[in-house]
């Protein structure tokens, strides 16, 4: 995989499961800024340097799940 460098889009995906319900939001954050109530993310990519993106899954009763990443972006050549 290729660094991602400033001027690239991401597309992320969510998934998570719920044993006694259903999944009934989802929310992304980006670098602890909420940035999208969707199950999917387009994310363009307009600074450099370290950041970390989030994913929020809550079930029908509330609970929820968390899953992190980071990763660094940097300037185009």
């Amino acid at each position: 995989m290729q660094q991602p460098q400033v001027g690239d889009t991401l597309w992320l995906n969510g998934s998570a499961s719920d044993d006694e319900g259903y999944i009934d939001a989802w929310e992304w954050y980006l670098d602890g800024e909420l940035v999208a109530r969707d199950r999917n993310l387009t994310l363009a990519l307009d600074a450099t340097g370290e950041h970390t993106v989030a994913l929020h899954a809550y079930d029908d009763s509330g609970l929820a799940g968390v899953a992190s990443a980071s990763f660094s972006v940097i300037a185009p050549d």
